[in-house]
């Protein structure tokens, strides 16, 4: 399970990432830089669980929503679906304003693009996996944020990942899934971007979230991932 929700993550980043460079020529992982390793030593180590389940980090990077039918998420129609509109509508990392309202109640806010994706209806149960535990959560969460779910996807990862209650993602929960939850709230608050949320811009808060995650073998295959578009 922790490989395929990692797969999820590695093609959420690897979107964004080939968008920047595409836009700016520069590396889309400078944001990461004081939490990154080198490129040689993200070739190795845990970086290799990711690369075990998924196409070459070249290929993701080329294309990063094409599921070929191997793929652990062809496994389910309504993930499929999701991939099918990021194929014709990529993940972008321009700013997007968020409510930090309960999701039932971002549900009905009007105006929102995210309401007319397929991931507004998505849910841990539609993870092609039977295994229990906070992961599925977290893949569904991934795919929300992909599709413009900002609101969505904070209220997954903010009690899996920080330890006091909020009135949007309730009571905080201990989770084995603790650092892939941080890595998706970093990713959170930099889709926010310049926009001003609970703590500063979402930059700033990413830039919190960064600091509190560390090294992650997604972010080092998406920086290399970036180098590689850059070139």
């Amino acid at each position: 399970m922790r490989a395929t929700f990692l797969c999820v993550l590695l093609l959420l980043a690897l979107s964004s990432s080939s968008q920047a460079t595409r836009e700016s020529k520069t590396a889309f992982a400078a944001p990461f830089s004081p939490t990154l390793p080198s490129p040689r030593r993200s070739l190795r180590g845990a970086a290799g669980m990711v690369l075990s389940c998924a196409p070459a980090v070249e290929e993701i990077a080329r294309s990063p929503w094409k599921l070929g039918e191997d793929h652990p998420a062809a496994r389910s129609a309504k993930v499929v679906e999701v991939f099918r509109y990021l194929e014709q509508h990529p993940a972008r990392l321009s700013g997007t304003e968020m409510g930090y309202e309960p999701s039932d109640i971002m549900a009905r806010r009007k105006g929102r693009s995210f309401l007319d994706t397929p991931a507004l209806s998505l849910t841990p149960e539609d993870m092609p996996t039977s295994a229990p535990g906070d992961y599925a959560k977290l893949a569904c969460a991934a795919l929300q944020l992909a599709c413009g779910g900002l609101d969505e996807c904070h209220n997954i990862v903010t009690p899996l990942s920080w330890d006091a209650p909020t009135l949007f993602g309730g009571a905080p929960v201990e989770s084995e899934a603790r650092s892939e939850a941080t890595l998706l709230h970093h990713l959170v608050h930099l889709r926010e971007g310049q926009h001003v949320g609970e703590f500063g811009t979402g930059w700033n808060n990413s830039g919190f979230w960064a600091g509190a995650l560390g090294e992650h073998p997604v972010l080092s295959q998406a920086h290399v991932a970036a180098l590689l578009l850059a070139r």
